[in-house]
């Protein structure tokens, strides 16, 4: 009974690896002192620079040594930097609260003093609330993306593919 069940084993075992196995390529960046990486797959969308122009778009191929966006073909030695979104509960909170919370204050009490007929519309106390406000969504709106530089060996095209 036992070889039976060996031989069967055996058997489907050697059918199903006659199949090609195939995997998916990935753009990789290599995070600077860590382990992690961020990976970009076919079909996702990339903010980059290479030569002095900037490309918003999705990678429609990956090569061996390049990657392709919208119809553009760019080899990886020429990227100057990948911008990543972060992901970050922290950023958005600061960038919405700040920004939301500055311009509404400033709105809110310079429409007060016009309505009441105030001398200076805009005072110093204003000034001095709603521009450190303002001030706190632009270092959230800047903190929010992440520019990973290529330093020519943390980005590459990596190909799992195991065909025979």
């Amino acid at each position: 009974m036992q070889k039976i069940l060996l031989t069967i084993l055996l058997f489907s075992l050697s059918i199903l690896l006659q199949n090609k196995a195939y995997a998916q390529k990935s753009f990789n960046i290599d995070k600077g002192g860590k382990v992690k990486r961020i990976k970009y797959y076919v079909g996702q969308d990339i903010r980059l620079k290479y030569n002095d122009s900037k490309i918003i778009g999705q990678i429609t191929a990956l090569g061996d040594s390049s990657i392709t966006v919208q119809g553009i073909n760019i080899p990886i030695s020429t990227i100057d930097y990948v911008i990543h979104p972060r992901q970050a509960f922290i950023w958005w909170f600061l960038r919405n609260a700040g920004y939301r919370a500055g311009v509404g204050y400033f709105i809110l009490d310079a429409g007060n003093r016009l309505i009441n007929n105030d001398s200076p519309v805009v005072d110093d106390h204003t000034i001095t609330v709603s521009v450190p406000l303002i001030g706190i969504g632009a270092i959230g709106s800047l903190m929010k993306n992440k520019r990973f530089r290529n330093n020519g060996y943390n980005m590459n095209v990596n190909d799992m593919s195991i065909i025979k």
